[in-house]
């Protein structure tokens, strides 16, 4: 039977065959049916069933059917073929019919979606794009033989890329194969007047990243397609070309992947839509990084010292994918640095800049460099002096940073699209944050260095003490032993850099907690070749602080007068000094006992920058307390007397295990109680003495002996007798007590 899109030719008398190629007569035609004038041979069962190799016992036949021009795309054609036969030529009846048939589904579109090129083109490889470069897309639309109806397209960029045009009208340019049409009219005004532009993702890195062949969502711009081309050796295409903007989007970053969707869609005339789709290669978004980095050598000094600045710039960043483009290097000097002579050296230059210079100023200087581009593994290091355009205040940090920008997109490339862009991030990517993009504008890197000017130096250290013999004793590093009343000379030395040093003051702060430390006499004892004061040199002010009646500090304040310094000459030693000598003594209070450990403290105080913040500088020297410390044992040979009867005493003077020093000024008084008596001429030194008493008393109330010094080791003895007087009462004890002071 006739089928619909789909013609049939009568056969030939060749192509009415039996099974060996012999033709057949036949009569009729392929409408009405073919009659076969002559009976077929009998089935020779070779093979068993039927089925090739076919013989005389078979008939072929050979169709040849032409598809219409109007078919649609994704038809499905069912042929059937029946066959109808009788036993004798004279029967009246047939046997009943056998079908057959066969399926023939069309051919339906296929898209092909790809980049075709990228302005300006930076990339290392092709699908490579820097922020803000412009890619040309090409969509290609393979249309087979036949038609459709309502036809639509739909593209979507991927996050990241949006479209750009000069004017929704020629966003998009197509053409078609000779033998295409639409019935929407040509493809140009297609392009110029059915395509809409819709935000996908939010805006405004939404904005222009879908188009729509409709222009509405549910409309087909295309409207009906066809094709009557019927060259099967040439294909027809619809070839929509366009262009997308990488955008400065935050996510926008190195080694992303961006892709890109298509999608073609028609009418059924069975109902429902069909579709096919395709994606572009993805472009990999490149990126540079480039990094500086600034030292001073030496990073501390004073007006004397010319510290070495070095500025390098490499573009070696690990997985750095892509060129920078318009880099510059600035370095703005703090006050009061200058380049000495302008002098800029410039080395290891992979890459020299297109210019460099110094803007010169006043109280400091700037440092400029610029690169049209800086490529990957691209470096270069910058070394100058640095000279002082004025004095310097002791203990400021000067904080000098170099920073580095570049950009994505060269200027000279600018603009590679329409300007503004349709999607507002459609820029190149840059090193300012203030910038559209924000903070996607991440092209830039900074390097910091601290050049400290030398702080005031202070130093304490102990001159002298009044006894000798303290000296020697053990005690922890920078600590004096003294004993109670000791006198000690300490000396503060201020060693002022060859800068300002504002407001200077030098303190001294006796201890006043374990140890009592009293300040007797303080002093300005020298004050170095090279510092002139501009103002009277200051006395000692004394302080009280706990209103004791001593004296636990004193200060001497230079106040706003500076101190000039000169020569400059790069040293640092006695010429720099201010030394103040500080005596005072360890005061006859309680709560200065033995081993007691406490630090007498000197400062220096001034302020670095003039803003009213004092910097302070310390030094100590401890001092640790010893005291002698003597016992006394008193012994006799008899334990119980009678009225009359002597007894004999024995007193042993020496130190004390604790004991650590010497003791001075001893006193030993012995006096007796009234159950005894005296007897005269008896008191003399033991056989143990190796300090034998400077005087030795007695009379009838006591005994008393007295000893300049018992140095630590010394002992003496000291014997006397009394008898016991007749009115002690039997029974009665007798304690007779001997004292040491």
């Amino acid at each position: 039977p006739a089928i619909a899109g789909l013609s049939c030719d009568n056969p030939l008398a060749t192509d009415v065959v039996d099974g060996s190629g012999t033709p057949l007569a036949f009569t009729g035609d392929i409408a009405t049916g073919l009659l076969l004038t002559a009976p077929l041979a009998g089935n020779d069962g070779d093979p068993a069933g039927g089925g090739a190799p076919f013989s005389d016992d078979t008939a072929l036949i050979t169709l040849r059917c032409t598809l219409d021009s109007a078919i649609e795309f994704g038809a499905t054609l069912v042929n059937t073929a029946s066959v109808i036969w009788a036993s004798s030529p004279t029967a009246t009846g047939f046997f009943p019919p056998r079908e057959d048939d066969a399926t023939l589904i069309t051919d339906t579109p296929t898209v092909e979606k790809l980049f075709t090129s990228i302005s300006p083109g930076y990339g290392l490889t092709a699908n490579r794009v820097h922020i803000g470069e412009v890619v040309d897309y090409e969509l290609r639309i393979r249309l087979p033989e036949g038609t459709a109806g309502a036809n639509r397209l739909e593209d979507t960029l991927d996050s990241g890329l949006a479209l750009e045009f000069d004017t929704p009208a020629t966003a998009l340019t197509m053409t078609a194969s000779a033998g295409v049409s639409s019935d929407a009219g040509s493809f140009g005004d297609i392009a110029a007047n059915n395509v809409g532009f819709f935000t996908e993702g939010g805006s405004p890195g939404g904005d222009f990243r879908r188009f729509v062949v409709g222009p509405g969502e549910g409309t087909a711009g295309f409207g009906a397609i066809t094709n009557t081309d019927n060259d099967n050796g040439t294909d027809e295409f619809i070839t929509v070309s366009y262009r997308a903007r990488v955008l400065n989007t935050p996510d926008n970053d190195k080694g992303r992947l961006l892709r890109n969707d298509a999608n073609w869609s028609w009418q059924s005339v069975a109902g429902g839509r069909i579709d096919v789709s395709a994606s572009a290669s993805p472009l990999e978004v490149a990126e540079p990084e480039l990094r500086v980095h600034k030292s001073f050598n030496p990073n501390s000094g004073d007006n004397a010292t010319t510290p070495l600045v070095t500025l390098s710039v490499s573009h070696n960043a690990g997985g750095t994918t892509a060129t920078a483009y318009d880099v510059t290097l600035a370095d703005v000097l703090p006050e009061p640095m200058l380049i000495k002579d302008n002098l800029v050296t410039v080395s290891n230059c992979t890459r020299a800049p297109d210019t460099q210079g110094i803007i010169d100023g006043a109280t400091f200087d700037i440092f400029e460099a610029s690169w049209s581009e800086f490529r990957v593994d691209d470096r270069c290091t910058f070394e100058f002096e640095i000279e002082w355009a004025q004095t310097l205040n002791a203990g400021v940090v000067l904080q000098n940073c170099a920073d580095l920008r570049w950009q994505s997109l060269a200027d000279a490339d600018q603009p590679v699209a329409p300007d503004p862009p349709q999607n507002s991030l459609g820029v190149e990517r840059t090193g300012f944050t203030s910038g559209t993009g924000g903070s996607a504008n991440d092209y830039a890197a900074q390097s910091c260095a601290d050049f400290k000017v030398r702080d005031v130096g202070v130093r304490k250290v102990l001159i002298s003490t009044d006894q000798a013999q303290t000296d020697g004793l053990p005690a922890p590093p920078e600590t004096e032993p003294l004993t109670i009343g000791e006198r000690a000379t300490f000396e503060i030395v201020t060693l002022l850099p060859e800068t300002n040093v504002l407001e200077l003051a030098i303190r001294d702060i006796a201890p006043l907690t374990e140890v009592v430390w009293a300040i007797e006499s303080a002093a300005i004892t020298r004050i170095g070749s090279h510092l002139t004061l501009t103002g009277p040199t200051p006395g000692p002010d004394y302080q009280d602080v706990d209103n004791d009646g001593n004296f636990d500090g004193v200060t001497f304040d230079f106040g706003s007068n500076p101190i000039d310094h000169f020569p400059l000459d790069g040293m640092s030693d006695e010429n720099d000094e201010i030394v103040v000598q500080v005596t005072g003594k360890v005061k006859d209070v309680p709560a200065n006992s033995q081993q007691d450990l406490d630090a007498n403290v000197a400062q220096a105080i001034y302020l670095p920058d003039g803003t009213g913040s004092s910097s302070l500088v310390t030094d100590d020297w401890g001092i640790l307390l010893v005291e002698p410390t003597l016992q006394v044992t008193k012994s006799s040979t008899v334990t119980q007397v009678e009225a009359g009867q002597a007894i004999p005493y024995l007193i042993r003077i020496e130190h004390a295990p604790s004991s650590t020093v010497a003791a001075s000024d001893v006193v030993l008084s012995d006096l007796f109680p009234p159950d005894v008596t005296y007897i005269p001429g008896t008191l003399q030194v033991g056989g143990i003495c190796t300090i034998p008493p400077a005087t030795l008393e007695d009379n009838a109330l006591g005994v008393s002996a007295t000893w300049d010094s018992i140095p630590l080791g010394g002992v003496c003895e000291i014997g006397f007798r009394v008898f016991t007087n007749i009115t002690a009462v039997s029974g009665s004890r007798i304690e007779n007590v001997a004292d040491l002071f």
